[in-house]
């Protein structure tokens, strides 16, 4: 039984059809990816998904619960998380406490208890820190801990960003290209850890990426998107020699 549904979704602005009529199904665990050229319609339908812009027809299903009706904060309380292609994240504060930031819901206190500073609140922040310090560790980037994020080179930043939303723990998880402004080296890493984490914890993730390398090793599963319709899913060695994905996608040069 599939996890996650997309049912003929379409998102629409004005006469401009930015995602039409697309459709895919995601098992719970599964790992699959989101390609396609520039303005194939990804992050329209990302947005779409997480409740950032209305749906203008069709379906999203969350473990047999529409959810395209729903706004943001109830999409995100149902259980679906998400990266940015440009990290947001909070540019005053440190990576610490940004990462810190994915374990709010989770914190187990109550509002008195945290106005009071009751023993209970230093119990929890400091659970959430030690939390949050092995997230910094895993990624590599303990060292930058307590710098200020506007202070961060981007692709630290993203490995903040995929580190914070990892650690919300929610079961059905989309990143937005996790691995831009990274190495080949660096991103092979962080894709490494996102696929171990994913799977320790039952994760479902929908990645959206242009790193051809990345996605082929991460995903079981990749769907492609072309001016908004899906014209082709399968495996990534299905799709690696699929035509229609290397004229769209990958081009004939590349093929070649």
């Amino acid at each position: 039984m599939s996890y996650f549904v997309v049912e003929r979704a379409s998102v629409w602005f004005g006469g401009v059809h930015a995602v039409s009529d697309v459709s895919f199904r995601v098992p719970k665990g599964g790992i699959h990816g989101l390609i396609g050229p520039n303005g194939a319609g990804k992050t329209s339908l990302v947005n779409a998904i997480s409740g950032m812009v209305s749906l203008s027809s069709g379906k999203c299903i969350l473990d047999g619960r529409e959810i395209q009706a729903l706004p943001p904060h109830r999409i995100a309380e149902a259980g679906v998380g998400r990266t940015f292609q440009h990290a947001e994240l909070f540019s005053d504060q440190s990576a610490l406490t940004n990462v810190a930031s994915g374990l709010f819901k989770h914190r187990g206190t109550t509002f008195f208890q945290d106005i009071l500073g009751t023993p209970a609140k230093w119990r929890a922040e400091s659970r959430v820190c030690d939390a949050a310090d092995a997230m910094l560790r895993m990624f590599g980037i303990y060292g930058w801990r307590d710098c200020l994020v506007a202070d961060l080179p981007f692709g630290i930043q993203k490995k903040v960003d995929l580190a914070r939303a990892l650690l919300t723990g929610s079961p059905f998880l989309m990143l937005d290209e996790p691995t831009s402004g990274m190495d080949e080296a660096e991103a092979q890493d962080v894709i490494g850890i996102a696929r171990r984490i994913a799977r320790e914890h039952g994760l479902t993730l929908l990645v959206i990426e242009h790193n051809m390398k990345v996605i082929m090793r991460l995903a079981d599963r990749i769907h492609v998107l072309d001016h908004g319709e899906l014209i082709a899913e399968g495996t990534p060695a299905e799709l690696q020699t699929d035509p229609r994905v290397i004229e769209a996608y990958l081009g004939t040069a590349a093929h070649a």
